[in-house]
């Protein structure tokens, strides 16, 4: 997989042994998210339909994996129902539930590839190179 072609969940091949790293991925993933929360807040209509039109694409893609289709119906009832505020603090929140979400995250296409790469980018020398 080439670095252009990828989510925010899956590595490229070429990336190396950060990858490999269950810590680096949530940490690359949490990071996008940071920058996707601030485009919620920026443009949340634009942001919001996104993410329907991905949970619909993967719905209709899911074959009828009764545990994909779980996630997605979990997802669309989170962006059906929750307060803006709340869905920010959702996609930042470091803890287990919402790590679990953002594997599955509807958001992944509101980052374009070159601010993924940057952001990646910066991950790995973060990852690689912690400030003290």
């Amino acid at each position: 997989m080439t670095r252009e072609s990828q989510t925010l969940n899956e590595p490229c091949d070429d990336r190396g042994d950060a990858w490999g790293s269950h810590e680096f991925v949530d940490f690359f993933v949490l990071e996008c998210h940071r920058l996707i929360a601030f485009e919620l807040e920026r443009d949340p209509d634009v942001v919001l339909a996104s993410a329907r039109d991905a949970l619909d694409r993967w719905l209709l893609a899911s074959g009828g994996d009764p545990d994909e289709a779980s996630l997605q119906r979990e997802w669309r009832a989170i962006l059906d129902s929750t307060p803006l505020t709340e869905l920010c603090a959702i996609l930042l929140d470091s803890g287990e539930n919402a790590t679990r979400l953002r594997q599955s995250s509807p958001f992944t296409s509101v980052l374009s590839p070159e601010i993924r790469n940057r952001v990646l980018d910066d991950c790995e020398t973060r990852f690689r190179h912690p400030v003290a």
